[in-house]
């Protein structure tokens, strides 16, 4: 199980936001990045569908 202080350390600070990386969160999670961002896209979808927002998510590609 990962501990409040690793989350913490993981998190940075870009232009005065709050980011956690895509790779630190699929840690979180257990789960490899493309799996995370596989899940992320099912969630969009349903999201245009069902009228309620996911977050922000950033995609610097």
């Amino acid at each position: 199980m990962t501990s409040l202080i690793s989350i913490e350390r993981q998190i940075r600070l870009i232009h005065g936001q709050k980011v956690l990386l895509d790779s630190a969160l699929a840690e979180l999670y257990g789960v490899e990045t493309k799996v995370l961002f596989q899940a992320i896209r099912k969630l969009m979808k349903q999201d245009e569908t069902e009228s309620k927002p996911i977050g922000f998510l950033w995609d610097k590609g």
